[in-house]
């Protein structure tokens, strides 16, 4: 896997004031805890993050990293925050079904179950 990715906060750690971060992380579990974070403070600035990391991996159609959980997360946002930022990438032409095309016979395409898993992860 190319590169690597990190979260990082005002003194190191992940914060809800101020958390930049850049895709692919290196494990998929840091992956998913990024997003599960971001999902979890749940400001625009995150959501505006979600969208960022999708709109540069979702057009690397040979690129499989953790797109879904991330559409997840932004709909899970969008949902919280009252906005529509994942609906230009779900369009029958958007980004994510260009993508999601790329894997026959493995479709991601159960962005509302990842959906759904971040919004029961956040109830507990």
């Amino acid at each position: 896997m190319p590169g690597g990715g990190v979260l990082i906060g005002d003194k190191g750690f992940a914060s809800k004031s101020s958390v930049s971060c850049c895709w692919p992380m290196r494990s998929a579990s840091a992956a998913r805890a990024t997003v599960f974070a971001l999902a979890a403070f749940s400001t625009s600035h995150d959501a505006e993050l979600l969208l960022t990391y999708l709109d540069r991996y979702l057009p690397q159609i040979d690129l499989r990293y953790d797109q879904p959980w991330a559409l997840g997360a932004l709909l899970h946002l969008d949902t919280q925050l009252g906005t529509h930022h994942a609906d230009r990438l779900l369009t029958p032409d958007g980004l994510w079904h260009r993508w999601n095309a790329r894997f026959p016979g493995h479709e991601l395409d159960h962005h509302h179950h990842y959906h759904q898993l971040i919004t029961d992860a956040g109830s507990l």
